[in-house]
């Protein structure tokens, strides 16, 4: 599913929402990776920046690291 702001979804839909497990690429080639509920990521979950480094742990409404959680580059 591609978004009118060039995002791209893989994964999981419920209603027209993303739902389960999926994968959000945005334009800027971030990933956001893990559980959707009700269209919006879970903690804890993976992001993937376009310079290589890599976060694992709590994310906020945001879609941004907040509370516990591991960058790795």
């Amino acid at each position: 599913f591609k978004t009118k702001e060039g995002n791209v979804y893989q994964g999981d839909f419920k209603n027209g929402v993303f739902e389960g497990y999926g994968v959000l690429v945005t334009s800027n080639n971030t990933k956001y990776i893990g559980k959707w509920k009700q269209g919006d990521l879970q903690s804890p979950a993976d992001i993937e920046y376009s310079d290589n480094r890599k976060y694992t742990g709590e994310i906020n409404k945001e879609l941004k690291p907040h509370g516990q959680g591991k960058i790795v580059s």
